[in-house]
């Protein structure tokens, strides 16, 4: 419970290094959405035959795209971490000054980014709904599709690769965090100041 509270307040002791790492990974979980929700939307499928084989190109491009992003989303995550990690470098030597053990220091830090991360996924869903709904219509407009009967919809199938591949990323992301400050936190209890 008192790792908690701690998290919760190094939050928001830190939320200017936290902010924009949440507003980036959002832009990049909506992006994530958009571009799937786009390639399986309903709206799109109701166009001709030659149309429709053009859409599963798009939708092919974007699947490509969509793996491109994913690797993003990896190296921001994991470069961002160790960037906080190098910033925060006296905190944590505290934290350990103070007797607490080198695994609830990773874990007080691997729950700062998971509730950074859920968040941004709450918030990267939201928006990316919206951003789906608009590159749908856009794509309804140049295809020549009917706008009239678009309405704003979510797409499970979008959400559901955004959070395994989210999922993936963060666990594996998490690994290496949870490693890369163990062996910081070991070199520096070797290393005389």
């Amino acid at each position: 419970m008192m790792s908690v509270k701690l998290i919760f307040r190094n939050l928001r002791q830190n939320i200017k290094d936290y902010l924009i790492y949440f507003m980036t990974l959002a832009l990049a979980i909506a992006v994530f959405y958009a571009f799937n929700a786009v390639s399986s939307a309903e709206a799109l499928q109701g166009l001709g035959e030659e149309i429709l084989s053009m859409t599963y190109a798009l939708g092919s491009t974007i699947e490509v795209l969509s793996k491109v992003i994913a690797f993003l989303i990896g190296f921001l995550i994991l470069y961002v971490n160790k960037f906080l990690l190098k910033r925060r470098k006296k905190e944590l030597g505290i934290y350990m000054l103070l007797g607490m053990r080198k695994g609830k220091i990773s874990a007080i830090f691997v729950g700062e980014t998971f509730f950074i991360g859920l968040a941004s996924l709450a918030a990267g869903t939201v928006f990316g709904v919206f951003l789906g709904q608009i590159l749908t219509v856009a794509a309804l407009r140049v295809f020549g599709g009917e706008v009239n009967d678009f309405t704003l919809s979510f797409c499970p199938h979008a959400f559901g690769l955004t959070l395994i591949c989210f999922g993936i990323i963060y666990v594996l992301a998490m690994i290496f965090i949870t490693w890369t400050l163990l062996s910081s936190l070991e070199t520096a209890l070797e290393t005389p100041s």
